[in-house]
């Protein structure tokens, strides 16, 4: 982590905290001042607004030193800035500036404190019992009965009772929030992927998360030709998930597409690696999310993010469909046929985006789905890939598929030069 740019942010804010606490207060006094700004409060007491921006951007700035890292969670960050920020004002106020060089350095030796192993236990949900154990990629899920777990406060109506799925895991952090908020966002993005492997129809029976999406849900109505004819009102209860089962989980990583998505997710990150793993997490979040247009648009987003990239900036519509054509069609007649759909789904995609449209008919969510997870199953478990390092990697691979066409002159199919000795 590269502290000594951490230190220069802190030195300019202890600078700019004492700037502000130094200035006299004009006449119209504090109040006036405050109004021109939004005041924060923060330890019991008004923060005056330009203090609070001074702190914002700082924080801001060492955030993001600190997400390179991933030891250093939000909150922690922010705890950190705030103390610094209060231990600095108090100085000034107290007239002790010849701590205030001591305290910089104190809080930029803390940014370079070397991290702990932590193992968390996350409560997650719409997983069976029957996956104790089981692992994938990073995590481990485990079962606990809070029953007998201390330090649950089971006081609360709705917590969960007895026993419950939780998924484990050990990561680097410099403190226990930390390790809890790195925990988090490891495990979303796990069963994001997990929900796009384990797809039931649409919208997925199979929904893991962090949040309880298991929950049953109501409605009720009644209808009629006038207010006095109306009837009875009909009541009805809906669960269309179910949870994941340990034997579907083992069903789904034995195959060929779920068994290389769980190595990816284990081995050490490449630029490859990450670019089909976030496609896949935008995936997931299509197949769980019963709103058609918004579905459709998360499997549009996965697909693009997959083969696009970050570095094509023009022709999206054409080079989408060549590219998602030269990956999955068969022959120059299926290539032919992707890549037209594929285009006429992706001026879906833009209508949707830049207009607000409803209405997206649900055959078209799911051809969207079709390819979208057609590309990603063959980038994720093809020979051809399984090598891939880097995004210029699929870039070069990609462009000598363009470049590698049908030979003039030798046909390419058998037939037609058949034909053309027939009529030599």
């Amino acid at each position: 982590m590269n502290t000594d740019r951490i230190k220069q942010i802190l030195d300019r804010l202890a600078k700019r905290i004492v700037e502000i606490e130094e200035r006299p207060i004009p006449e119209e006094g504090l109040a006036e001042r405050l109004h021109r700004g939004l005041p924060t409060v923060h330890g019991g007491a008004v923060i005056n607004p330009e203090l609070v921006e001074a702190r914002v951007q700082a924080l801001h700035d060492i955030s993001a030193i600190t997400e390179k890292s991933g030891v250093w969670g939000p909150s922690s960050v922010d705890f950190a800035v705030w103390n610094f920020t209060d231990r600095i004002a108090a100085s000034v106020e107290q007239k002790r500036q010849a701590e205030i060089h001591s305290i910089v350095s104190a809080a930029a030796m803390k940014f370079a404190e070397d991290p702990s192993s932590w193992v968390v236990d996350i409560l997650i949900y719409g997983i069976d019992g029957s996956c104790d154990g089981m692992g994938f990629g990073k995590i481990r899920f485990v079962r606990e009965d809070l029953y007998e777990t201390v330090a649950i406060d089971l006081h609360i109506e709705d917590f969960p009772r007895g026993v419950q799925m939780f998924a484990r895991l050990e990561v680097s952090a410099i403190d226990k929030q930390s390790a809890i908020e790195r925990a988090e966002s490891i495990i979303d993005e796990h069963l994001m992927v997990l929900n796009a492997i384990c797809v039931h129809s649409y919208p997925s029976l199979i929904q893991v998360a962090r949040s309880n999406r298991m929950g049953r849900s109501y409605s009720a109505h009644r209808a009629g030709d006038s207010v006095v004819s109306q009837g009875i009102m009909e009541c009805f209860g809906h669960n269309l998930k179910m949870p994941l089962s340990g034997q579907e989980l083992s069903f789904h990583l034995n195959e060929k597409v779920g068994r290389r998505v769980n190595q990816m997710l284990a081995s050490g990150a490449t630029q490859f690696n990450t670019r089909v793993l976030r496609a896949f997490q935008f995936a997931g979040a299509g197949c769980v999310d019963p709103h058609l247009e918004r579905s459709f648009v998360m499997f549009a987003i996965a697909l693009e993010s997959a083969v696009l990239g970050k570095d094509t900036k023009s022709e999206l519509t054409y080079q989408l469909g060549s590219r998602v054509a030269h990956l999955i069609g068969n022959g120059l007649e299926g290539r032919r046929l992707v890549a037209k759909t594929v285009n006429e789904l992706y001026s879906r995609r833009s209508v949707i985006v830049h207009t607000g449209e409803y209405g997206v008919p649900r055959s078209e969510t799911a051809l969207m789905q079709y390819y979208c997870f057609a590309a990603l199953g063959m980038l994720a478990a093809a020979p051809t890939f399984a090598d891939f390092k880097t995004n210029a990697d699929l870039e070069k691979w990609f462009k000598d598929r363009m470049l590698n066409g049908p030979n003039h002159f030798q046909p390419e199919y058998e037939g037609a030069q058949t034909s053309r000795s027939d009529t030599g």
